[in-house]
């Protein structure tokens, strides 16, 4: 798979950042309650009532379910996305795709497909639907990809055939660029004179 582009590396980093924010925040509900306290609520019907788990409060008029996560998930919930966000961040300076991609979607499903997970999960498939497109239309990018695809539709209908699409690499490196460098020439001062055969 190939290396990420940097729109992508910039997302893959912000994400990470955010990975990194989210679990010290877990870390400091550890430190300062040792637990974390939630309520959810739900609407009560006069018919139905409740629904089940949920209780009746009467001075508010709705239905109310607290949960408790005690500190051993809170610490295991910490490492997990802590962990995750590290190595989301390490494989986006890298700029390897195939790390990014499978550490942000196993972070969306740890944190929930159905809440604050939904971001890194929606990073992983844009990231793989990309990936594609740059292996399909040479261009990752919207405007590239669909001009491509009407050039192949055109063709198709007058019966060419269009080359395969130059996939974009990443560039070559200063050293690279530079080429092997030159030997270093001779010192004149210090090089011993030839030898010239003379006949005693």
């Amino acid at each position: 798979m190939m290396s990420i582009d940097r729109i992508e590396r910039l997302a893959s980093l912000f994400m990470a950042a955010l990975g990194v924010l989210f679990s010290l925040y877990i870390l400091y509900v550890v430190v300062d309650q040792g637990q974390e306290r939630s309520v959810y609520t739900a609407a009560y019907s006069k018919t139905k009532g409740c629904p089940s788990g949920y209780t009746y409060d009467k001075l508010s008029d709705i239905c109310q379910r607290i949960e408790i996560t005690r500190s051993g998930a809170l610490w295991l919930e910490f490492a997990l996305i802590g962990g995750c966000s590290i190595f989301l961040a390490f494989f986006a300076f890298r700029q390897r795709r195939t790390g990014v991609v499978f550490f942000s979607i196993f972070m969306g499903l740890v944190l929930g497909i159905g809440s604050i997970g939904v971001p890194y999960f929606a990073l992983g498939i844009w990231l793989l639907w990309r990936a594609w497109r740059l292996q399909r239309y040479g261009d990752a990018t919207f405007a590239g990809s669909s001009r491509r695809a009407r050039e192949e539709a055109m063709a198709k209908k007058e019966g060419k055939i269009l080359p395969a699409p130059a996939i974009a690499t990443p560039g070559p490196t200063a050293v690279e660029t530079a080429g092997p460098r030159p030997s270093p020439e001779a010192s004149k001062r210090f090089t011993p004179k030839k030898k010239t055969g003379k006949r005693r």
